[in-house]
């Protein structure tokens, strides 16, 4: 188990994106404000055009985030503006990947307390160490590799 200092789910990804290294495409959903941390990074973006989707209108945005990051994302076309799909195409990797992700079902009445979360590991598991991320060197510099 790993202390997370906030006592939030926002600290809780924090601490493993920093710590441990892990990336969670969704993150910026799970903040306390969505729509900050999602346009963290991004540097123009645009309204592509008004889709239906099962029947009802969303907003087709997309977006740039360097370095060759795009993101596009359908947000509902009323008040609550709630997610629809996201698409993240990393265009500076080998073969273009993406992320795809869908949302239904959205309920916003649910509370959970703090017993929800509390970790109950069967009694079979066994429990391991995760390792820091090591540290980044910096390249080498000058001719031959030699700083």
């Amino acid at each position: 188990m790993i202390p997370v200092p906030e006592g939030t789910i926002q600290g809780m990804l924090q601490e493993a994106v920093g710590r441990l290294g892990i990336d969670f495409p969704l993150a910026d959903f799970l903040t306390e404000a969505p729509n900050k941390a999602f346009l963290t990074g991004v540097t123009s973006g645009r309204v592509v055009a008004t889709v239906t989707i099962d029947g009802a209108p969303y907003l087709h945005l997309f977006f740039s985030q360097p370095p060759g990051i795009e993101l596009e994302l359908w947000l509902e076309k009323n008040d609550q503006s709630l997610p629809k799909r996201l698409i993240v195409t990393y265009r500076n990797l080998p073969g273009q990947p993406n992320f795809i992700a869908e949302f239904s079902d959205w309920n916003l009445n649910i509370h959970p307390s703090d017993a929800d979360f509390t970790f109950q590991p069967p009694p079979d598991a066994t429990q391991i160490q995760l390792k820091p991320v090591a540290a980044k060197t910096p390249p080498a510099k000058g001719k031959g590799g030699k700083p």
